[in-house]
């Protein structure tokens, strides 16, 4: 059966399955915790059926496959002894044959290529090769002792060592695989093969293919079975083995065994990383994790994975003694029980013993040879390992799987290398493999704890980093970056890099002391360095606080948080995340769309509207376009706020979005950060130039309109566009500034207030009064909008996590609650929580603070905030 992998960043990461295939479903269910409970009875007649499956030709590798499997001492009576001898001569004279024949069929096919005209013309450079290895072969042939003559063309004038069977010790021979000749060509590749510095793995494979313990139970069964069953069919036998009232109790027995203790460490494990997680002390992590390493080590050796970094993993071959001894010791078994073992491994009834123990001991390597995936086309050089995995197993065994894959023998290995390696298998698994490879068989970086505790802060204070996971730098830049930015001078660093979502964690201490800004001082002289090595296109850098609270230990010692430089690798698009071109037209043509309409009902809307009874549509749309320009003149001046900042900073920003608002027909703007500003002094006066550049151009235009308002008659003034007094009343700010020049009744304050009430204002003044509502929602403290960012320079992205929360609970209750009549801040606090909810992307010096004058303008606009979108009393 073909076996579960995943290829990943870091190489191939194969799996091969140490239980049975179909009550791996049982394990697979809780590896991946599946809601429902196997009840004990459903699991053993999961786990009964799918042990005697192997009745029927269904191979169930490994360890939980071997039910039946331990080594026993066998007997030693005399005729045994004559009878074992008589196998090994048998066994000797089969190997021999075999390595003659592929012998015969490797100097044909040499013979066939050297008398291909078209072939040497193409190929003259190989001629010399192949002769050299035709004359090896044929002296090899020779020296096999056989009597068979070779080909006519063959040469036996000389004498070479006899060649050795491929299930001895591993020798230093270089093997020529010869394809087959199509269309007067063929190809070759050499693959050689010697001793691999991997240690041997040596299986442990029960001498009678069963476990001990489990004879003891199925041989008196099996006896009785044949004793009484005579005139029955094999598979009747089986049958009735299965249903043996003996086993019933064993079996269940044996699922307790299996399933439980696993799947009580899996949940313990779970358990511990919880706890793990959860701990703020550093003491506790550390026992913690000592306790999921020992239970981690259990699972991996006694569970049903087993994992191999590669495709060879180099099995200790079976000698000729030891194959001898275990093919008497399975003959010496119940026929019932050989049946059974025969098939287990793969093999007919009347299959060859010798064989099904060769496929049993290189079970693994078997399985990981069937379980290749190549992208692409198959190359020399992806094709090299499975040779070489291929050439480790004896040629029985390599038959064998050729001819599972089609093929009528191993004698090509390139074409069984593209059978194992493009064929379809096992198309069934499929929906299990994305399972074990999405719970089990993942990249083992996102199985390691300390990642995983890394990782949650980064994807939560740094999302857009987080998302960088796609263009991770290889190790091998870290390493460069380390030797050619960093040094001790400017950074020192104290431990190896480590890995979080997104890039590398570098920790360590900020050398540069005594100046003013040093954290500044540091980012320059690493990105001087940067720009003139090889990495400037490959690698950006941050340095910046960890964002993992401080442990218990720590805030006792009064510590701050260490200082880390975040490296990653360098796409902006990718960290932005930025809306394509398209949507932005589309939000911007419906943001325009709602302010023009806002403008029209202003008109449209006025309590005296009887003076345009009868005006065209022409002269309505007239009316309105001052109110639309005189809130486009606001919104123009917060952009252009914000691209002088962006300019002085050395930062990119992308073309603004326009945000429509039912409630005062413009919600703001979006404008995009396309590059990491250098400081958060920069992205605080990036955040705040712009609702400062919007404040005053506010001011300015309800100042003049009002002023225009209050001069005009009442003729005049009928003529003006009109807002509901409900909104003006909404800001204690506008509404007070309407009250000092229009007089201290115009809101109707302390009257009842009839809910169709207008104010009629100059266009100026309408402008003015949305644009304060507007520039001061944008001051909020929430994900990415400029409140956000001035709340990520003030209080670190920790303490805006705390501010944004507290601001949309509060927002959201004054709208519930009914506060907010024109629910114009619910509206832009659930818009926020929707599509702004991220902070925005780091700066790259976040640990320099602000200054003290930035802080005082920090904190006067929160009370301009205040004033602006508290209600009038």
């Amino acid at each position: 059966m073909p076996l579960l992998s995943v290829n990943n960043k870091g190489g191939l990461r194969a799996c091969y399955i140490t239980c049975p295939m179909k009550y791996f479903n049982i394990f697979l269910a809780a590896l991946v915790w599946q809601s429902e409970a196997f009840s004990t009875l459903s699991r053993y007649h999961a786990f009964r059926q799918s042990f005697f499956d192997c009745s029927v030709g269904k191979r169930s590798p490994g360890r939980l496959g071997r039910i039946c499997s331990s080594p026993v001492e066998v007997e030693t009576a005399e005729d045994q002894v004559a009878s074992f001898r008589r196998e090994a001569d048998r066994m000797r004279k089969e190997a021999e044959t075999l390595e003659r024949e592929l012998l015969l069929r490797k100097i044909e096919a040499i013979q066939q290529k050297l008398s291909n005209q078209a072939w040497m013309q193409k190929n003259a450079d190989k001629q010399e090769d192949l002769e050299r290895e035709l004359t090896f072969l044929q002296k090899g042939l020779e020296s096999s002792g056989s009597s068979a003559s070779a080909p006519a063309s063959t040469s036996t004038s000389a004498v070479q060592p006899k060649f050795t069977p491929q299930f001895a010790e591993t020798q230093v021979v270089e093997e020529k695989d010869l394809a087959s000749t199509k269309g007067g060509e063929s190809s070759s590749s050499t693959i050689q093969r010697v001793d691999s510095t991997r240690p041997q793995v040596t299986p442990e494979t029960p001498p009678r293919g069963f476990d001990e313990e489990d004879l003891e139970v199925y041989i008196p069964v099996a006896e009785k079975i044949q004793a009484g069953m005579t005139n029955a069919t094999t598979a009747e036998k089986l049958a009735a083995f299965r249903e043996a009232p003996e086993l019933q109790d064993y079996f269940q027995q044996k699922i307790q065994k299996m399933l439980v203790k696993p799947m009580e460490d899996m949940r313990r494990l779970e358990e511990l990383k919880g706890e793990y997680l959860q701990s703020v002390s550093k003491v506790e992590k550390m026992n913690i994790k000592r306790e999921m390493e020992a239970i981690e080590k259990t699972i991996e050796a006694d569970g049903p994975f087993s994992y191999s970094d590669s495709i060879f993993i180099n099995i200790a071959p079976i000698s000729e003694q030891e194959l001898t001894k275990r093919v008497a010791a399975i003959d010496a078994l119940p026929a019932l029980l050989k049946v059974l073992y025969k098939q287990r491994v793969g093999l007919a009834e009347d299959g060859d013993i010798s064989l099904g123990i060769q496929l049993d001991h290189y079970e693994q390597q078997v399985q990981l040879l069937e379980q290749i995936r190549i992208e692409g086309a198959v190359t020399d050089e992806n094709k090299e390992e499975p040779m070489q995995a291929l050439l480790s197993l004896p040629v029985p065994v390599r038959d064998h799987l050729a001819q599972k894959y089609g093929l009528e023998d191993s004698s090509d290995l390139n074409r069984l290398v593209e059978s194992l390696t493009t064929m379809d298998k096992d198309v069934e698994w499929s929906a299990i493999q994305k399972l074990v490879i999405a719970s089990s068989a993942s990249n083992e970086d996102y199985d390691d704890i300390d990642f995983i505790d890394r990782s949650r802060y980064v994807e939560e204070f740094y999302p857009s980093l987080a998302r960088l996971e796609e263009v991770l730098p290889p190790l091998e830049d870290v390493e460069l970056f380390l030797g050619e930015v960093l040094d001790s001078r400017s950074f020192m660093v104290r431990s190896r890099p480590e890995r979080v979502v997104g890039g590398y964690y570098i920790r360590g201490y900020n050398s540069i002391s005594g100046e003013e800004d040093p954290g500044t001082r540091l980012v320059e002289r690493l990105s001087a360095k940067l720009a003139s090595s090889e990495l400037r296109d490959r690698i950006q850098f941050f340095f910046i606080n960890d964002p993992e609270p401080l442990s218990d230990e720590d805030f006792e010692m009064e510590n701050g948080p260490d200082q880390i430089i975040f490296l990653t690798g360098k796409d902006d698009d990718l960290m932005t995340n930025n809306a394509d071109g398209l949507t932005k037209a589309g939000v911007n043509i419906l943001g325009l769309s709602v302010m023009f309409l806002f403008s029209y009902l202003t008109v449209e809307l006025r309590p005296y509207n009887q003076v345009f009874e009868n005006a065209s549509p022409a002269d309505m749309i007239g009316a309105a376009l001052p109110v639309f320009f005189s809130l486009l003149t606001v919104q123009v001046a917060h952009e252009v706020g914000h691209k002088i900042a962006a300019m002085q900073g050395n930062m990119t920003t992308g073309f603004p979005t326009i945000l429509p608002s039912v409630a005062t027909g413009l919600g703001g703007a979006i404008t995009p950060l396309r590059s990491p500003p250098p400081s958060v002094k920069a992205l605080f006066d990036f955040a705040a130039s712009g609702p400062l550049a919007g404040f005053l151009a506010s001011l300015t235009l309800l100042i003049f309109g009002l002023a225009e308002t209050s001069t005009l008659d009442i003729s005049s003034s009928q003529t003006l566009p009109a807002l509901p007094i409900s909104l003006l009343k909404s800001s204690a700010l506008g509404g007070e500034m309407i009250e000092i020049f229009l007089g201290s009744g115009a809101l109707m304050s302390g009257a009842a207030l009839p809910p169709d009430a207008m104010l009629s204002l100059h266009p100026a003044a309408v402008g003015g009064f949305i644009g304060l509502v507007t520039n001061a929602l944008a001051l909020l403290p929430l994900g990415n909008t400029d409140g956000g960012r001035i709340a990520v320079s003030m209080f670190g992205r920790r303490g805006t996590y705390v501010v944004s929360t507290a601001t949309s609970v509060l927002l959201c209750s004054i709208g519930l609650f009914g506060f907010d009549q024109m629910n114009a801040l619910l509206t832009y606090t659930l818009f926020s929580i929707l599509w702004q909810r991220e902070l925005e992307i780091p700066a790259i010096n976040e640990v320099d603070q602000l200054d003290f004058v930035r802080g005082l303008v920090g904190i006067g606009m929160t009370f301009l905030v205040l004033l602006t979108l508290l209600p009038m009393l």
